[in-house]
């Protein structure tokens, strides 16, 4: 299992986060819900970054130092920016019971990572990867020296072979630092912000926000600036951009649910009919015309759609897209609640869910304010927890699709500073109280008003 460990980063003092397939955290404003997902988000990445920086090397060997630690402290920065006026914080996350990486900030208000001494101990696994990374090299000078219109059958030889020690490279990267994840991503609050605008606007927003970020990436780090969230704006910018064209592509939902088979087919047709449901009508991209919500005969432009329409989309398509292309994904999702009904909370929170369970080595991470959901996610569990024993009648209810057995899943309430698990390890289920906790509060100031009515009267 997978945890992280904060002490005072932030609004967090003390708190252990366990890390399975879906995380859910839920908490006041300010209560650090963004902090722990974004921290969970830097040290999930790590690996991607270092898979990039080490197949552009031209050496064979890699430095823990130069391409590990130095880089993870620049990328530190650049997440969470200076670090001078922070206290003192110590932060550790385990990829397993055996490695983990810590991440401080010493006397010197600078950062000090360091890896756990058996993360890299595996000799035969560093072997392996140096050889893969020695094939990477060989045939990258064998490509270079082939003339441009000789030797085509050499070339896509070659080439294919690149490519099967490419996957064979990351894929052990990746084992080195237990992710199998091909896709990840985090939505970020705000994402409105997408939301029907020109592609002419979205280039100059988009390169704007780059030359930012590359501005302020030049400065000493004592200086850096650099928001997390304009790192992640960009991130999901571009990503957005890749799914409109997708859609477009491929003929919206209806066509890709059309060229598919079986079970996945089955699943794209229960999320789209979930998503329309949501939408109050079908969504419809066009490179004419841009997007658009179809009503019947009607439409609306989808920047003149509702705020909840505008705020959801992006999340399903992405669900939508993970079911269709079937990738490893690790997603985190900030208020997927926003400006829903809670019927489409509902729905929505189903949507990710059927995206979740596509692949045993999916992770959803949810951070969200509303009762509604930790509603839903309860049901979720207690319908699998019935449908062990009454698989037939459970399922008449709630999609087998949608079960979460509890084991998969860990949710949070952070208070003051501290985070508390939600899971009722008897039961097996979310407690019930904390669900409640806002109603109680409510309906006690109702009751109290009441006794003010009546009970003058008895």
């Amino acid at each position: 299992m997978k945890k992280i460990e904060i002490h005072n980063f932030g609004p967090i003092k003390d708190a252990v986060i366990n890390i399975k397939p879906m995380l859910v955290i839920i908490g006041q404003q300010a209560s650090g819900k963004s902090t722990i997902a974004k921290l969970i988000y830097f040290f999930e990445t790590i690996q991607s970054d270092f898979f990039s920086r080490y197949y552009q090397s031209k050496l064979e060997y890699f430095d823990i130092t130069k391409d590990l630690i130095i880089p993870i402290r620049s990328r530190f920065y650049e997440f969470f920016g200076s670090t001078y006026h922070l206290p003192d914080f110590e932060i550790i996350y385990y990829y397993d019971n055996d490695k983990s990486l810590k991440v401080i900030l010493n006397d010197e208000k600078k950062i000090y990572a360091r890896f756990s001494d058996s993360f890299f101990s595996n000799e035969n696994d560093l072997k392996e990867l140096r050889l893969y990374k020695k094939d990477l090299l060989k045939i990258k000078a064998e490509l270079e020296n082939l003339e441009t219109k000789d030797n085509i059958p050499l070339r896509v030889s070659l080439q294919g072979q690149q490519l099967d020690k490419l996957h064979l490279f990351n894929d052990k990267i990746n084992a080195m630092f237990n992710n199998n994840h091909n896709d990840s991503l985090f939505i970020i609050a705000g994402r409105n912000a997408t939301v029907g605008y020109g592609t002419t606007f979205e280039d100059m927003f988009r390169q704007n926000l780059q030359n930012r970020i590359v501005e302020q990436g030049k400065r000493i780090f004592v200086r850096n600036e650099q928001n997390i969230d304009e790192t992640l704006m960009l991130d999901f910018i571009q990503r957005v951009i890749r799914m409109k064209q997708l859609f477009i592509n491929n003929g919206n939902f209806q066509g890709m649910i059309s060229s598919s088979k079986g079970g996945k087919k089955e699943k794209l047709s229960y999320a789209h009919k979930l998503i329309n449901h949501i939408l109050g009508g079908q969504y419809s991209p066009s490179s004419k015309y841009g997007e658009r919500i179809v009503h019947g005969k009607q439409y609306v432009y989808l920047n003149n759609a509702s705020s909840g329409q505008q705020e959801s989309i992006r999340i399903l398509q992405d669900a939508f897209l993970g079911i269709f292309q079937g990738n490893s994904l690790f997603r985190i999702v900030e208020e997927p609640e926003a400006h829903l009904f809670p019927e489409a909370q509902k729905a929505t929170i189903e949507v990710l869910t059927l995206a979740l369970n596509n692949r045993a080595d999916n992770n959803l991470i949810i951070t969200t304010h509303s009762p509604y959901t930790l509603t839903v996610i309860n049901n979720l569990i207690y319908a699998s927890k019935v449908g062990q024993n009454n698989p037939q009648e459970a399922e008449k209810i709630v999609d087998k699709n949608l079960w979460l057995p509890t084991e998969r899943v860990a949710a949070y309430i952070l208070e003051n500073g501290k985070a508390e698990s939600i899971i009722d390890e008897e039961l097996g289920e979310l407690k019930a109280e904390m669900i409640d906790n806002v109603s109680k509060i409510i309906n006690h100031e109702y009751d109290q008003l009441y006794d003010i009515e009546y009970g003058t009267e008895q």
